[in-house]
This record gives structure tokens, sequence and C-alpha cells, in this order.
């Protein structure tokens, strides 16, 4: 690996935290092949199995530690959800510190031409170790049958008050040494884990599934009510009341 790193994913990793931690970003460091493992194809990672890449997750605290300031510093142009367009420009100052690297970065929101994510980034998630996803093959019985049922992430300390926002691929940064943290089982019980899933695919709006296990740390109410406002148009209403902006860019309102 060329540039002013060396060839230490804990160099690398600290860097990004020094970044952005206090904006409330974690980062957490993974092999892409790990990933390219336990996933479909069409979602694999076109690197060396060695490759380094690190996943970006958001605590509770972004939205007032990262958004919030955001949006007052920055306006908004309307163009693509308020939020995503935070998190891109955070995403962007890590990469322009690491300019001379190499580095690919894959947002969540990012789609291919047939609008397909371009990585299944929950399973990201749960390779680091940062993260448990529960599907419905962690079920003993499935009670769902031929019913479509989508898995989700539980982080030990937030629980579902997270959001995996993006990965790092650090091309010719190959960590041969990286040893793997497993992903820990913090539920346990086939009932929590039925109930989990069943929150998060039939009754998300109520954000019951968020807190399937006690808590350090959840959204604050601004960021509750933001989440579940649907809409961009909506959500940029919103913002202006939250952040008290008197104009935004012209093409705000036209989203």
């Amino acid at each position: 690996m060329g540039g002013h790193l060396r060839d230490d994913v804990r160099q690398v990793v600290d860097r990004m935290r020094s970044l952005l931690g206090s904006k409330g970003f974690e980062f957490h460091p993974f092999k892409a092949g790990w990933y390219n493992d336990l996933v479909q194809p069409e979602y694999r990672l076109q690197c060396h199995y060695d490759t380094l890449a690190v996943l970006s997750l958001s605590a509770p605290s972004m939205f007032e530690n990262a958004f919030i300031p955001y949006i007052r510093e920055h306006g908004l142009t309307g163009n693509i959800d308020p939020l995503d367009e935070c998190v891109a420009y955070y995403m962007g100052t890590i990469k322009k510190h690491f300019q001379n690297e190499n580095i690919q970065v894959l947002h969540d929101f990012d789609m291919d031409s047939s609008m397909r994510p371009r990585m299944a980034i929950q399973t990201a998630g749960h390779v680091t170790g940062a993260v448990y996803y529960y599907q419905r093959t962690d079920l003993d019985e499935d009670p769902w049958g031929d019913q479509k049922i989508f898995g989700i992430c539980v982080h030990p300390k937030y629980g579902g008050w997270f959001g995996l926002r993006a990965v790092f691929l650090f091309k010719d940064f190959l960590c041969k040494d990286l040893e793997k943290k497993n992903s820990i089982d913090i539920l346990g019980s086939q009932k929590l884990k039925q109930q989990l899933l069943e929150y998060a695919n039939f009754h998300w709006q109520d954000n019951r599934y968020r807190d399937i296990i006690n808590v350090q740390e959840r959204y604050s109410q601004e960021q509750v009510d933001y989440f579940n406002t649907a809409t961009r148009k909506a959500r940029l209403d919103l913002m202006k009341k939250y952040i008290k902006v008197d104009s935004y860019k012209n093409d705000c309102d036209h989203g």
C-alpha cells in the first residue's frame, strides 16, 4: 500500500475514527472475501479475497452531531434525501483524507442500473462482528411460509437505533493477517428472534424492533420524526422547522 500509510489495519481504522468518531460514525474493518463468501454473485465485491474493507455505521448521536450541523452549514440541494446527502459528504471527507489510496466508497443508498442495491450492506455489517444480521434462517421453525421476510441487524449497544451507511474498499490494501471478529447472537431465544423479524417486517413504523434489547442509546424524538416522514419534500420541510434555516438553495423546494 502506497502513500503515507503503513500496512496496518488498526492505523487506518483509527485514522477514520479520529476524523469522524465525534460526529457519531463508527468504523469496523473486514476482509472483502468474508463478505463475498456469504452473498449472491450480483452483490460480490470485485477484488482480492484479502482486500481491506471498512464499514461505517452511524450511532444515534450522528443526527445531532453531524446531520444538523451539516444542514446549517451547507444547506440542501434537494437532489437526494437530505440524510443521504449528508452521509455522502462525510464519507467523501474520509476518501479525500486517503487521496493517495485507491478507494471505492459504496453507500447504503447506491443502486446499480437495474435499481438494485450495489451491495448487501447488512451482510457487511454482520461479517465485521459489529452487529448481528437476523434472518428467517436463524429460526428452527419458519412460521411464514411463502411470505417475504426481510432480515434486520441488531447492534449490541444500540439495538435497532443505528444505520449502516457505507463501505470503504481499499483496493490496493491486502490484510492477510486480519483476525475475524464473530458476530454475537445477542437475542439467543427463538421467541425473541421471531418477534424481531415480525416487528421489523409488519410493525416497523412503531419502532418496536429497535428496542428488542435493552439499549444504551436511542434516537431523539426529532430523529424519530424525521425517519417516520415518508417523502423527501416532507423531510425538507421538517428540516426547515428543526434548524430554522431562512433559505435553502434554489432547487430545494422542487424535489
